[in-house]
């Protein structure tokens, strides 16, 4: 009977450890699925932004405009 018991524990341990395991990688998933878009949607915004002022020089221009009040 203490023979059952140990393999149990045992067995119930192992199975934790699995559970730990896939839920990190699902936690490590999402981050990186998150991190993904917002990092998709900046790029897209940036994109964005050049095309309606009228191309990289004049971006840069209006940016240095807005922030120093030019």
């Amino acid at each position: 009977m203490n023979e059952t018991r140990v393999r149990n524990r045992i067995g119930a341990g192992s199975e934790v450890a699995e559970q730990s395991k896939a839920l990190s990688a699902a936690i490590a998933t999402i981050g990186v699925g998150g991190g993904a878009i917002v990092g998709l949607w900046s790029v897209s915004c940036f994109v964005g932004g050049m095309i309606a002022s009228g191309g990289p020089i004049a971006f840069v221009a209006s940016w240095f405009k807005a922030v120093f009040g030019l």
